[in-house]
């Protein structure tokens, strides 16, 4: 029928369900938005709890500012929020949350209670002029506040006893919509995601105590680390949050500051999506800025690596990202010091001009998107290649006083003018390395081989001779001679090489020089029993050395 209106308004409750589609995408996400409200509340202690993967339960308590009755009721309204007051707040975000949009969708999708109680009250209220109702200045109200929220629709409303700060419970999510509680996956699953989320949370906040209870159990409970506003301050409390988390795990640090350069002239460019600037922020403002990119953290040593990029996290501004370009970033600041297929452990943080970085792409907030987005990527690699090669010049190589164990190795370059009493480097079996450290080696470069050396004096023959043992280790034979090159003598075995390889004199030693060299050879002689000399260390993890018949790489 003409004159009938087909569009209409849609309800409060409906919009805030369609808006839950995209912030609610399961329990998990309800917690992220929780505990980022307890922590721009400038929280130092927050609990959480679930029941049944978060189905059934969702208790997040902190003991932040907390807020007022009228504050606790505005909360519950769409696009009200207490981070961003004008549009040109949008270009310099340093909040976890501004969209306004997290508790009224969360009270729409489930059966919500709200318990706050505001930590400090300034002013005195208006209309209290009772002796027994007036409060003074700076003194904490003496009780909360409580609203009841089912399905979106407020229930209750009325005073209770709390604590100071605020607790929110989520009961029964999705029991409105059956379809999204139904493509809810597992208990276990859920949980995980949960559990990887104020994972992220604690390492980002080293400074506050995270709590989490599930299935009335305490999984863990983090104290607050004490750090600064230096980054050597807050290094330390990283690490530990790192070691209580994740284990004991061989990290390095990084510590990096960069200017970012001028962004080009925008006359002859055409503007898109990447280059575009934020809403009422000027080109010339920007390049006045003195924007800085700081990049510090921990990251793994050379050898430690994931096969996945489970623990590889990144932070912008304390915010937990992902980010294509800072992935590409860290594969190119490692280079070949990772494997093909492996991915570097980390908990790099990023600090930037919150006006050269965009977070409203997405109402999740896990995706950013860098207005220099080419330069921070190569800033990002620049800083782990610097990281590196200040741990592997620190870790230099095993010099005879700080041996591990009862081995010593000696390195001499031959360029130092080494005379035979010094004799080169020989590796041989028998070196009791010590399995519990590990040398520290660093990366030489590759020495230039030495000259044949002029033939050593024979050693005295022993007087005693003792059979040889089996599996052919103590069958110690000169290499066999290649043509063109001369015998090389084989030195006795130093006392530091251990008892095994002089406690066991070889057959050959009571034969004189003459017949020793011509004494028929009927096996050959085993390749751990050659002298090895030290050429190289490869990242740490692989040692070169050469013998007679050719390289010997040992992992």
């Amino acid at each position: 029928m003409p004159g009938v209106n087909r569009i209409k308004l849609l309800p409060d409750h409906v919009a805030n369900q369609i808006a839950a589609g995209e912030v609610v995408e399961r329990p998990a996400s309800v917690v992220k938005e929780l505990v980022e409200n307890a922590l721009d509340a400038q929280a130092s202690r927050i609990t959480v709890e679930i029941q049944a993967g978060g189905r059934s339960l969702i208790r997040v308590t902190d003991d932040g500012l907390g807020m007022s009755r009228d504050d606790a009721l505005l909360c519950l309204e769409r696009h009200a929020t207490s981070k961003i007051r004008r549009a040109e707040d949008l270009a310099s975000i340093s909040t976890m949350g501004f969209r306004g949009e997290a508790l009224p969708s969360i009270a729409s999708v489930s059966r919500f209670t709200l318990t706050t109680r505001e930590r400090e009250v300034g002013v005195q209220p208006s209309g209290c002029t009772g002796e027994g109702n007036s409060l003074k200045a700076g003194l904490q109200p003496i009780e909360g506040t409580q609203i009841v929220v089912n399905g979106g629709k407020i229930s209750e409303v009325k005073a209770a006893g709390s604590a100071t700060g605020t607790s929110v419970e989520v009961r029964q999510l999705f029991f409105n919509l059956p379809a999204r509680r139904k493509f809810l996956r597992t208990e276990e699953t859920e949980a995980a995601h949960v559990l990887h989320y104020l994972t992220l949370a604690a390492l980002a906040h080293p400074g506050v105590a995270f709590t989490f209870v599930k299935d009335t159990r305490t999984v863990w409970q983090l104290p607050g680390q004490k750090s600064g506003d230096e980054i050597a301050a807050r290094l330390p409390a990283v690490r530990e949050r790192l070691r209580a988390l994740m284990g004991d795990t061989k990290l390095i640090e990084v510590d990096f500051s960069a200017p970012l350069e001028n962004p080009p002239s925008r006359n002859d460019e055409e503007e898109s999506f990447e280059t575009a600037l934020p809403a009422g922020t000027t080109d010339s403002g920007l390049r006045a800025q003195d924007s800085r990119l700081i990049v510090w953290g921990l990251m793994g040593a050379p050898g430690v690596s994931r096969g996945t990029r489970e623990d590889q996290h990144v932070f912008v501004n304390r915010r937990p990202v992902e980010n294509r370009g800072i992935n590409f970033a860290l594969m190119e600041g490692y280079h070949t010091a990772l494997m093909k297929g492996r991915y570097p452990v980390c908990c790099l943080f990023l600090e930037i001009d919150p006006a050269a970085v965009d977070v409203n792409i997405h109402p999740a907030k896990r995706e950013v998107k860098f207005h220099r987005e080419a330069e921070v990527r190569k800033l990002v690699a620049q800083a782990v290649r610097e990281a590196l090669q200040a741990f592997h010049s620190k870790s230099g190589v095993q010099s005879p006083e700080s041996g591990v164990g009862s081995s010593k190795l000696k390195v001499q370059s031959s360029k130092s003018g080494a005379t035979d009493e010094a004799g080169e480097q020989i590796v041989k079996v028998g070196i009791p390395f010590d399995v519990k450290t590990e040398p520290e080696f660093s990366t030489p470069s590759l020495p230039e081989f030495p000259l044949p050396l002029k033939p050593k004096p024979e050693w005295p023959a022993r007087q005693t001779e003792t059979p040889s043992l089996q599996m052919g280790f103590s069958s110690f034979r000169p290499a066999p001679t290649l043509p063109g090159h001369a015998p090389r003598p084989t030195p006795p075995p130093s006392p530091g090489f251990g008892a095994a390889s002089h406690a066991v004199p070889s057959p050959s030693s009571n034969l004189t020089p003459d017949a020793a060299h011509h004494a028929p050879t009927h096996t050959p002689t085993p390749l751990l029993s050659v002298p090895l000399r030290l050429v190289g260390v490869i990242g740490k993890l692989y040692v070169v050395l050469e013998s007679d018949r050719g390289l010997v790489l040992l992992d």
